[in-house]
């Protein structure tokens, strides 16, 4: 049997559909197999990297820090505080919520922009009237071995 132009053998199975590059991802190769592999490694990669965003970062600078930070010792990990925005009875509503600190800091207010500058400053502030979890306890989560 000849093979076609387009056909790529690999090991003893030849029932492999020809295979393409798709748009975008033509350093990948071409089997559907490296298409997964190569997804799968984006997502990993993605997952704990930080977007870029320089104004955010210049606007609210405690803000950005909570939300980002992670590093605490070879050994331990923090981890990422979660931000929740909401529309409550005609006010936006804010929680900072730090999973390692098992507490919430919330703000409320007639606009988005408002409650972003008030969280940041109590995000700055030592005496900032963080809420504790009660399901929750306060904990560093163990840093994956390499």
């Amino acid at each position: 049997m000849a093979k076609q132009p387009n056909e790529q053998t690999h090991g003893a199975s030849s029932s492999q559909p020809a295979a393409q590059t798709l748009p975008g991802m033509e350093g990948v190769g071409k089997l559907p197999a490296d298409l997964v592999r190569a997804t799968i490694h984006r997502r990993l990669t993605l997952r704990d990297a930080l977007p870029d965003d320089p104004e955010f970062k210049k606007n609210y600078r405690f803000l950005w820090e909570w939300m980002s930070f992670t590093d605490v010792s070879d050994e331990k990990a923090k981890e990422r505080s979660t931000l929740i925005v909401k529309i409550a009875e005609g006010a936006w509503s804010i929680a900072m919520t730090d999973a390692s600190m098992a507490a919430t800091l919330a703000v409320s207010g007639p606009t988005l922009h408002g409650c972003l500058e008030r969280l940041d400053e109590l995000l700055g502030d030592p005496d900032a009237p963080w809420v504790p979890s009660r399901k929750k306890e306060a904990r560093l989560k163990d840093r994956k071995k390499k």
